[in-house]
């Protein structure tokens, strides 16, 4: 990080800069810098890339930080949070293959990180479940999508249901061995 505010504070004023790093690096890891940072720049949105993205030569999570600089950071206003772990590849450490429609869906990103869940799409894309617009704290600590993605675990009626459903047949299985094994 202290690579990006170093190329930061070089930019003029309103640029943006971007770098592709290590999660770690925004989650608690670069703390220090990352509040210095933030104090003459603004971070304006957190892409998180494929978990396979440097495969084979490193297994490693990363996320693009892109920010504006020379603009203190305003912490009431949204950063964009995007999820592009599905790129559209596969990467194995012999081969890239095409799963998904990678090239539309490079050429969406940029198109989400402009309209967020109104953009205009090519690729199948859940827009609520990879984009999000939230704010991030003066900690240092929180620029990476998950730590802003809400999960319901609340349960509904289909859960419900399943857990019935898969009871019942459990105690006609356990009934119908018990007959089998009484030799009815």
């Amino acid at each position: 990080m202290p690579f990006i505010a170093f190329g930061l504070d070089k930019m003029k004023k309103g640029g943006l800069g971007a770098i592709i790093i290590q999660d770690s690096a925004g989650s608690g890891k670069a703390v220090k810098t990352n509040q210095s940072t933030l104090k003459k720049h603004s971070l304006i949105a957190s892409i998180k890339m494929p978990v396979d993205l440097f495969l084979p030569m490193a297994g490693v999570q990363t996320s693009i930080y892109i920010f504006e600089a020379h603009k203190p950071h305003n912490f009431d206003k949204t950063v964009k949070f995007i999820d592009f772990r599905n790129d559209g590849y596969k990467r194995t450490s012999r081969a890239l293959q095409e799963i998904d429609q990678p090239t539309q869906r490079y050429a969406d990103i940029i198109k989400i990180y402009h309209g967020g869940k109104s953009a205009k799409v090519e690729a199948n894309w859940e827009l609520n479940e990879v984009f999000l617009e939230d704010f991030i704290t003066r900690s240092g600590a929180d620029w990476n999508f998950d730590q802003h993605k809400t999960i319901d675990i609340r349960p509904v009626f289909d859960d419900f249901r399943r857990t019935v459903a898969d009871y019942l047949a459990w105690e006609v299985d356990h009934l119908l061995k018990k007959e089998i094994c009484l030799g009815k």
